[in-house]
C-alpha cells in the first residue's frame, strides 16, 4: 500500500536579532510586523500603523557626533521639501531623542524608501576604513534625477555647523577605493580560465572566454565610465554618511 508524501514543512522566516526587535519596540510600540533586511546586516523592517519604517544597528565605535551630525543633515534636508531623503523617527514617549543607546550599540529609525536598489556591487573599504559601494551604470535619465537630488541635498545642508569629532572620508580615498577594487576585478579577469570560443559573446571578438569572464569583463566594460569619472580631481573632504 502506498502511502503519500508528504511535502517538507515549510521553512520558518528568518527571524530578526533580539537586539533589533528591542530597538524597534523603543521606537514603535505599536509595531505590528517586523522583518530583516535581506543583504541589510544590522537593519530590520517595521510595519506599523503609520507606515512602514528601517532600524538600523550602527557599526560598534560609531561617535555619537557622526549620527548627530547626520540627523542635522537629513531634518534640515527634509525641511527643504526634499523627500527622496527619509525621515528620521523619535523614541516613543516618554523617552525623547533620535538615538537609542543598547548594550554599548547605537540604534536609530528611519522611514522606508520604496524602491529596488541598482545592482548588487560589492563594498571595498577605503584607506580609512570606510565602507564604498563601487559605481554602477545607471539609464541617462536617473543619473541626471541623481546629480540633481544631490546637488539639492548639498545645497539645503550647507553651514550646518559640523560637531567636533565628526569623522570625513576625503574624497581622494574614496575614488582611491573604488580604483582599487576595479584593479582588482579586470586582474581576475585577466586570470579567469578561457576556452574555445562557441558563440559571437564576449568582451572582445576572437577572445574565446569563459561565461565566467563574460560576465566579469561585461560588469567592468559596463562601468568604464564611472571607472573614469573616479579619477576626476577633487578640492575638498567629503562628508561621510
Amino acid at each position: 500500500m502506498r502511502h503519500p508524501i508528504e511535502p517538507p514543512p515549510p521553512t520558518p522566516p528568518p527571524l530578526v536579532a533580539p537586539d533589533l526587535e528591542e530597538a524597534a519596540r523603543a521606537f514603535f510600540p505599536d509595531a505590528t510586523r517586523l522583518d530583516p533586511v535581506t543583504g541589510g546586516e544590522g537593519l530590520a523592517g517595521v510595519e506599523t500603523p503609520s507606515g512602514v519604517w528601517c532600524v538600523r544597528r550602527w557599526p560598534a565605535g560609531a561617535p555619537p557626533e557622526r549620527i548627530a551630525f547626520v540627523h542635522a543633515v537629513v531634518q534640515r534636508v527634509r525641511e527643504a521639501g526634499i523627500e527622496a531623503v527619509p525621515a528620521t523617527a523619535g523614541l516613543a514617549p516618554p523617552a525623547e531623542g533620535t538615538v537609542l543607546t543598547l548594550g554599548g550599540r547605537r540604534y536609530d529609525a528611519q522611514s522606508w524608501r520604496p524602491g529596488q536598489p541598482h545592482g548588487r556591487q560589492p563594498r571595498h573599504l577605503s584607506p580609512t576604513g570606510e565602507r564604498v559601494n563601487l559605481p554602477g551604470a545607471l539609464p541617462d535619465g536617473a543619473f541626471v534625477a541623481l546629480v540633481e537630488t544631490v546637488a539639492r541635498i548639498h545645497a539645503a545642508s550647507e553651514g550646518i555647523p559640523r560637531p567636533a569629532g565628526a569623522p570625513l572620508a576625503p574624497l581622494e580615498g574614496v575614488a582611491a577605493a573604488v580604483q582599487r577594487a576595479w584593479g582588482r576585478i579586470e586582474s581576475a579577469c585577466a586570470r579567469s580560465p578561457r576556452r574555445p570560443r562557441r558563440s559571437r559573446g564576449g568582451c572582445a571578438s576572437g577572445s574565446g572566454r569563459s561565461p565566467t569572464r563574460w560576465r566579469c569583463c561585461a560588469t567592468y566594460r559596463q562601468s568604464g565610465a564611472q571607472r573614469r569619472s573616479s579619477r576626476i580631481s577633487t578640492f575638498g573632504p567629503l562628508t561621510s554618511f
